[in-house]
């Protein structure tokens, strides 16, 4: 059974909140029913690529790795 799909324009505004960090990614996963590695793929793939950055944030001592 194929998953779920969501419009653009959805995975953008669930994003932007994500991004703010207002309210929690549990609990925005939890009120939409989307996982909360979902959210947060929606939300990096929102911010600027490596290209965009100084070379300096895509160093090892600043990347961070995000668990599901």
């Amino acid at each position: 059974m194929p998953g779920k799909r969501y419009d653009r324009q959805f995975k953008l505004s669930v994003a932007r909140l994500v991004l703010e960090g207002e309210i929690p990614v549990k609990g925005l996963s939890d009120r939409l029913n989307v996982p909360c590695c979902t959210l947060r793929r929606w939300a990096a793939n929102m911010r600027p690529t490596a290209r965009t950055r100084s070379p300096e944030a895509a160093t090892p001592s600043r990347t961070r790795i995000t668990r599901c």
